[in-house]
């Protein structure tokens, strides 16, 4: 009889106590942004749009000025209230605005927030998978101005800035012409660099002109995440926590030169960094939440909530004294072997079609759970 491989996948791999864990099974959480500005900017009645040219501190020249022309400003105040609790007086891109110009003339004028920029503000968003629920400010108007033409060409080219402002038409009935129009002071500064125009000609399929289309997501609804993330989704989650959550112990790591020495033991070559990198992570977390026992042995059928929890309020420190050594190779390939077994077996795959550790890290490899 040869000698029994103790990296073989086998009945008991399944059946143990030892538990594997992905960094990149990150938990889904709802962030809903500030929404009082949809409800300021309705209650302030906005009746078009103001478009100029002038002075802007600090920038050479004459740069584009666009108002919000509404007849009641205190709500105006109100959403721009919000938009400084944004931040936009530091990073205008905070407020996301679009503009979408008509084959029949018209256009619409789309304010949210920005969704990248939101998700920043609103949650721990490197460790956590978010579902970004927002609403948006949307008005119709029934003629183009030249000026958005000009502006258009203006953004397409990024070279400059734009300012986001307000006016009011206090007169009700009266025309929309530069004599009744008050600018409304004292408002947040609002530069953008980033203001979205397009022509329905150049994007038929954008959500504003067919609600059910696809290629361009509106700026409300779900997020950059999808509910079930892919494989390489995992992958890229994976990477993302461990330079997030552990810095100090990946170097600790890569100095120690762990990952030459596990690809160098047979059947694991193509073990990817951060796999190896992961499964060391998870053997160090299972001395600190289990009072030294390895791979979460001793956890309850919730360990991903109490390690993600675990993960959340740790803080790693580099002063030498505070991180326990670094584990094992015979630890840490059984840890490998149990992160990727919990991995693909919730994934759906039959453990049993796996004779060898190798056949199962290329079924891994080829489904997209190592990629980065």
């Amino acid at each position: 009889m040869g000698k029994k491989n103790k990296h073989r996948v086998t009945p008991k791999d399944r059946t143990n106590k030892n538990r594997g864990f992905d960094l990149g099974d990150q938990q889904g959480v709802i962030l809903l942004p500030d929404v009082s500005f949809a409800s300021a900017l309705h209650k302030a009645e906005v009746v078009g749009c103001a478009y100029a040219l002038g002075g802007l501190t600090g920038y050479p020249g004459a740069v584009p000025w666009l108002s919000l022309v509404c007849r009641n400003a205190e709500p105006m105040r109100a959403a721009f209230k919000s938009f400084e609790k944004w931040g936009c007086e530091a990073d205008g891109e905070v407020v996301d605005l679009q503009i979408l110009l008509k084959k029949d003339g018209k256009y619409f004028l789309v304010i949210s927030p920005e969704a990248d920029r939101a998700i920043f503000r609103l949650g721990p968003h490197q460790l956590t998978r978010p579902l970004f629920l927002s609403q948006f400010w949307i008005k119709e108007y029934d003629t183009t101005n030249s000026f958005l033409h000009q502006l258009k060409s203006h953004c397409d080219s990024g070279l400059g800035p734009v300012v986001l402002s307000a006016a009011t038409l206090p007169a009700k009935g009266a025309p929309l012409i530069p004599e009744n129009i008050g600018r409304i002071e004292g408002l947040p500064s609002i530069i953008k660099f980033n203001i979205k125009i397009r022509t329905e000609e150049e994007d038929p399929n954008h959500w504003l002109v067919d609600p059910r289309a696809k290629r361009t997501r509106p700026p409300g609804g779900a997020g950059p995440a999808s509910p079930k993330p892919s494989p390489r989704e995992y992958a890229a989650a994976r990477r993302r926590t461990i330079d997030t959550a552990f810095p100090v112990t990946r170097e600790r790591i890569r100095r120690a030169l762990l990952v030459d020495s596990i690809q160098a033991i047979p059947g694991f070559k193509t073990v990817g960094r951060s796999q190896i990198e992961q499964a060391a992570i998870n053997l160090m977390l299972s001395v600190e939440l289990c009072d030294g026992t390895p791979h979460y042995a001793t956890l309850d059928e919730k360990y991903r909530d109490t390690i993600w929890k675990h993960i959340e309020d740790r803080v790693e420190y580099a002063d030498g004294k505070s991180i326990p050594s670094l584990p094992s190779l015979d630890a840490t390939c059984t840890q490998i072997r149990a992160d990727i077994t919990e991995l693909v077996t919730r994934d759906g795959a039959d453990l049993h079609q796996f004779k060898k550790f190798s056949s199962l890290q290329a079924f891994y490899d080829r489904r997209g759970y190592g990629a980065v």
